[in-house]
């Protein structure tokens, strides 16, 4: 199966996150939107969405282990869209 690499940049923290591998990007997009929509008074997302925007950096295939990575970078959501 190949999956989707995406990460998160908080650039309030000047970081991205740990890699998640997800089976779709359509997915990952509403989950992220989702939680911030939410609201959770502890959630980093909910409260600071202008600081998070989420990236496809590549591709992973569990079949063979190969990694993909795109040469730039592919935004596909920012936190401040869903506020």
């Amino acid at each position: 199966m190949i999956l989707n690499i995406v990460v998160i940049r908080d650039a309030g923290a000047k970081v991205y996150s740990v890699p998640q591998f997800v089976a779709s990007v359509g997915g990952f997009v509403r989950a992220f939107g989702d939680q911030i929509k939410a609201g959770a008074k502890d959630d980093q997302l909910a409260a600071h969405p202008e600081d998070f925007e989420a990236f496809h950096v590549g591709t992973y295939d569990d079949n063979t282990r190969r990694f993909e990575f795109f040469d730039t970078d592919v935004s596909i959501c920012r936190g401040v869209d869903y506020k």
